[in-house]
């Protein structure tokens, strides 16, 4: 089956972004395996430097900076480090030929499934909070497994072609 791919994109999804770039801002189009987890690892790499810069920094201004300014700064910081986590689950979503709207499955869910768990096992009902805890993991395992693990379509799809025989050529 072949899909028609839009060619219409905003100027900050531009294609004539470096490809690493590309993988980092925006959503469209497909990753595969090794794309993702070269680009995880960069971000979370890079996440881990700026977390111990920001930290370092905060100890140090702590003294003649009040929270409430450095609060905003670090949740500017905290968003600017999660849209490319988003964008990169996205593309891999889509070379497993799924909308990323199964991103709110699982990443939304389990959390929220944990609190209900909690709830429930903070008003005497274990067995059923430790249950729903459970599924909440369930749900991220297999968000792990299909987002990091499985193969992506052969061939193209209704996201674009298949990156690995774009490689391949």
């Amino acid at each position: 089956m072949s899909y028609a791919v839009p060619q219409t994109n905003p100027a900050w999804q531009s294609t004539s972004l470096p490809p690493f770039l590309q993988d980092l801002l925006t959503f469209r189009g497909r990753m595969n395996r090794a794309r993702y987890w070269n680009a995880i690892l960069s971000m979370l790499c890079l996440s881990v430097v700026l977390g111990l810069i920001a930290g370092i920094t905060h100890v140090a201004l702590q003294k003649h900076v009040p929270g409430t300014v450095l609060a905003p700064i670090s949740g500017a910081m905290f968003l600017a480090l999660a849209v490319p986590f988003y964008f990169i689950a996205i593309k891999r979503l889509h070379d497993r030929n799924k909308s990323g709207h199964w991103l709110w499955l699982f990443y939304l869910a389990p959390g929220a499934l944990n609190m209900l768990g909690q709830l429930a096992a903070a008003q005497g009902a274990l067995p059923v909070g430790r249950t729903i805890m459970l599924a909440g993991i369930s749900i991220s395992i297999w968000g792990v497994v299909e987002i990091g693990f499985m193969r992506g379509t052969a061939g193209p799809n209704r996201f674009g072609p298949d990156p690995l025989q774009a490689q391949a050529t």
